[in-house]
């Protein structure tokens, strides 16, 4: 939200209206691009383009509800995915229309894609033709992703149908969820018995990074980039001592480093998770709930309300864990790629 002066001209225009009196407005959207002289902001009403000059003040807000319901479930699918992309933001980002042309070196399908909040202006063909060539200039192959409306399945979007007839193909669908974030901590508190010493830092450092996956550590520096890029973000790890068969604390042999982590993407209201591992030989004994609790407490301790995270479709035990703590399905999205 931007609050601005009222130019000259806006204020003779309103003598002798009930805004007579008035000398300040606000303008809500998303800011677009900044520069010495101006701010240019995407609002409901269109494209607002402000004088630095004219700004009194300015503060981030979270997005407007777009259903009915708890603020978790009332996000509106576009709002939420446009917050999710700043939680792990690419290197490059250019709209065309409401596509969001995305590239971070190819570390991860997310931050490497375009992706679709509505229309891209010209003809589905044009735009897929664009998506083409502004990937070949990144050195990256196509990719699209592609909300869907609740309920949807991708044979129902039109996008989708149409991307299709031209030689794309859908495939890897994943589930959007959300929840309270009191509501995860408080079932997770209920069900997590294991004692755990938590790392909770600003910054990547090493406890955390010693679980990064083969991915992570392939496009390391791109990798660095994506985790660190958020405008707040913290890092969560456990390490032992833990109060698990196997890991104690000093045990001959146990491998240093963190045994679970995940990253928190931080941004008014809302807290997303991103990067939840576990490391492979302590798997099934709770340090994914455990590090999800952590999670829900700092998201609280932040101001975050709300939680999001993001999960493979098919990923049935890790679903079947975040239903456990609070998590529904918000939406869900599948990539678009050429055949």
């Amino acid at each position: 939200m931007i609050r601005r002066r009222l130019t000259a001209d806006e204020i003779a225009a309103a003598a002798g209206t009930l805004d007579a009196n008035t000398t300040l407005t606000d303008i809500v959207g998303t800011v677009r691009s900044v520069d010495v002289g101006h701010v240019v902001v995407d609002t409901r009403r269109g494209e607002a383009r402000v004088a630095v000059s004219d700004i009194v003040t300015a503060k981030a807000l979270g997005p407007r509800p777009g259903r009915r319901g708890a603020p978790h479930r009332a996000v509106s699918v576009e709002d939420l995915e446009e917050l999710m992309a700043d939680g792990w933001p690419p290197h490059e980002r250019e709209w065309f229309g409401r596509w969001m042309l995305r590239a971070a070196g190819g570390y991860t399908g997310r931050a490497n894609s375009a992706l679709v909040l509505g229309e891209p202006g010209p003809s589905t063909a044009d735009a897929l033709a664009t998506v083409r060539r502004w990937y070949d200039a990144q050195a990256l192959p196509p990719l699209i992703q592609v909300p869907l409306s609740p309920g949807f399945s991708p044979d129902d979007d039109p996008l989708v149908q149409e991307a299709t007839t031209l030689g794309w193909e859908a495939l890897r669908p994943v589930r959007v969820m959300t929840a309270a974030s009191a509501d995860v901590a408080a079932a997770a508190r209920r069900t997590s018995t294991s004692s755990t010493r938590t790392n909770v830092s600003p910054a990547l450092d090493d406890a955390w990074w010693s679980l990064a996956d083969d991915r992570a550590r392939t496009h390391e520096s791109d990798a660095r980039r994506v985790l660190e890029g958020s405008e707040k973000q913290v890092f969560l790890a456990l390490t032992p001592p833990v109060d698990t068969d196997g890991i104690t604390s000093g045990a001959a042999g146990a491998p240093s480093g963190a045994v679970a982590h995940a990253r928190l993407a931080l941004s008014p209201g809302w807290a997303g998770v991103f990067a939840l591992a576990t490391r492979p030989d302590v798997r099934r004994q709770g340090l994914a709930r455990q590090i999800l609790r952590a999670c829900a407490d700092e998201a609280l301790r932040a101001g975050a309300s709300s939680m999001y995270l993001q999960v493979a479709a098919d990923h049935a035990p890790a679903i079947a864990l975040y239903e456990s703590l609070g998590f529904t399905t918000h939406h869900s999205y599948v990539y678009l790629q050429p055949n």
